[in-house]
């Protein structure tokens, strides 16, 4: 739906509450249904809006590990008494298998990505980017902090599509969000939606080692999210970055995904990048 159509949909919206009557004379439910109809469409206007919008910097991350194409057979010698000696077998297969990925957007048309730093846990395999356009790149690793759980990657290449980063000091309860993510490890870049339920919130997570961390002021919102999230940006509906996607409640009777704030990461943006 075009510009027209939305500003037509506003129009409508604004004239029905322009002539909504007073409680004392009551609204009547036709006109109730009227206005919730126009409200859902224009919130679904404002959401395709930034999720176009959104959808190019966003990128798929996936963890390459090279694989054991060999292995040792051990013969043993036909003449008695002697040591045997090794032989290598080839064993096919690919060079390298995938052993987990997230998202990661892009933060800078050279090439910069910002990521979770759980999603790349280590600097001894392969990263590979998967564009929003299908094409793919390698990427390197060149900032992690592992208290925020951040980390930044760099690819080959100009002129990549960006996001802009908002403003998550001014945020408030309730406030409808945009974020999308290789939805279940795919290099799929997929949207879902939510709000925001609490702010300044702490979780303690765990790592693959068992050992536990707290995470502060985080986001909170109801979006329901799968497995290849850690690393999306969570946006406001202008399309601005408020928010990285960190964690999930496991086990909830209800979607809650937890975000860190993208301003305490602003000046490490630009100090590892020299802006």
């Amino acid at each position: 739906m075009n510009h027209i159509t939305k500003k037509i949909l506003l129009a409508g919206l604004f004239f029905s509450l322009a002539f909504v009557p007073s409680a004392q004379a009551g609204v009547t439910e036709d006109l109730k249904v009227k206005i919730e109809v126009l409200q859902k469409q224009l919130l679904q206007l404002q959401r395709e809006e930034a999720g176009a919008k959104i959808n190019p910097a966003v990128v798929s991350i996936s963890i390459h590990k090279p694989t054991e194409k060999f292995r040792v057979i051990w013969k043993e010698s036909s003449e008695l008494g002697k040591a045997g000696h090794p032989v290598y077998e080839f064993l096919g297969g690919p060079a390298t298998e995938v052993i987990g990925g997230g998202t990661g957007f892009i933060i800078d048309n050279q090439g910069y990505v910002l990521t979770n730093n759980h999603v790349v846990p280590t600097d001894t395999v392969i990263l590979m980017i998967t564009l929003s356009s299908g094409s793919t790149r390698e990427a390197k690793i060149i900032y992690r902090d592992v208290d925020r759980d951040i980390a930044i990657l760099k690819m080959e290449g100009i002129n990549y599509p960006t996001l802009t980063l908002g403003d998550s000091d001014i945020l408030q309860t309730g406030e409808q969000l945009i974020a999308i993510g290789n939805a279940s490890g795919k290099n799929i870049n997929v949207p879902v939606v939510g709000t925001i339920s609490q702010l300044n919130q702490t979780v303690v997570i765990e790592d693959k080692k068992g050992k536990e961390k707290n995470l502060e002021n985080l986001i909170q919102t109801n979006i329901r999210v799968t497995r290849g999230y850690s690393g999306s940006p969570l946006c406001n509906l202008d399309g601005e970055v408020i928010g990285i996607i960190v964690a999930t409640a496991d086990g909830a009777w209800r979607p809650v995904t937890f975000a860190l704030p993208i301003n305490p990461i602003k000046p490490i943006i630009e100090r590892v990048l020299g802006k």
